[in-house]
């Protein structure tokens, strides 16, 4: 059974792990909230396909979330192939300068900082898989843009 992480678990991120489902890889999500939700759907609609969901809550813009992150996909699938970086949230349509600085705060800790972090995170678990080829992927979520699907 081939595995893969992903960051993410609504929209782009959601599309995501049904393809790699679909395709027999196991894949664990995360999000900023609890991603049960979103692993029992997942696990309902590719259920056919030999692979499994995993969920994990997770802040990306915090080091020490990312670390209990990387624990689970490691101890839930044991080799990483795969890591997707998928995370992301902005400052909604308006001029920067309408922007409060919270939320100015916010987009460089997710999208910059939590790319950082779980790609660390990602490169620290590849690099003990003895003999296994890791690839890492930096994408851009519809957070990034505001959308946002609820499942």
């Amino acid at each position: 059974m081939e595995t893969i992480k992903l960051n993410l678990s609504t929209g782009v991120g959601f599309a995501y792990a049904g393809e790699f489902m679909d395709r027999g890889y196991d894949v664990v999500i995360c999000d900023v909230k609890d991603p049960v939700r979103a692993v029992e759907v997942l696990n309902k609609n590719h259920r056919g396909s030999g692979a499994n969901a995993f969920g994990i809550k997770c802040d990306v813009s915090d080091a020490k979330s990312v670390q209990k992150l990387g624990k689970f996909a490691k101890d839930k699938m044991k080799t990483i192939k795969y890591w997707i970086n998928n995370a992301g949230v902005n400052g909604g349509r308006r001029a920067l300068r309408e922007v409060p600085v919270e939320q100015v705060d916010l987009v460089v800790k997710v999208n910059l900082l939590g790319t950082l972090l779980c790609t660390k995170v990602a490169m620290d678990i590849m690099a003990e898989q003895e003999g296994v080829t890791g690839h890492i992927f930096n994408t851009v979520g519809s957070g990034v843009k505001g959308g946002k699907k609820d499942i």
